[in-house]
């Protein structure tokens, strides 16, 4: 999937997502003052999604190298990095909802995974 279908399949969940999200916070009298940002919950979404098969580890490297210079609109990364919160349970859900049916069969692999340079 390239940047542009994912972004669109994200941008097509957000609306969805938000209107039940913000009904379920009037309904149980949690909500918040929704303020307008300078990205929108999809563009900050696609960003974490994009960040995971990348080579890159730190997420600072990528946001400031492949990220901002191609992105527009791109906020710093201090600015970034306080609107992650926002996305978690997006994130979570879109993450849910494009998971595939349950089959029944289930793998788990229980593999040492070794950290090099570490103590042990």
């Amino acid at each position: 999937m390239n940047l542009v279908e994912l972004f669109c399949h994200v941008d097509d969940f957000c609306p969805a997502f938000e209107g039940a999200w913000f009904r379920h916070q009037r309904m149980t009298g949690s909500g918040r003052r929704r303020r307008v940002g300078r990205l929108y919950l999809s563009e900050i979404m696609t960003r974490l999604i994009l960040f995971h098969p990348s080579p890159y580890r730190p997420f600072k490297a990528f946001y400031q190298q492949p990220v901002g210079p191609h992105l527009r609109g791109a906020v710093g990364y201090g600015c970034f990095i306080e609107l992650i919160p926002s996305a978690w349970l997006p994130l979570c859900a879109y993450l849910r909802h494009g998971q595939g049916a349950c089959t029944g069969l289930s793998c788990i692999d229980s593999a040492k995974n070794t950290v090099f340079g570490s103590r042990q």
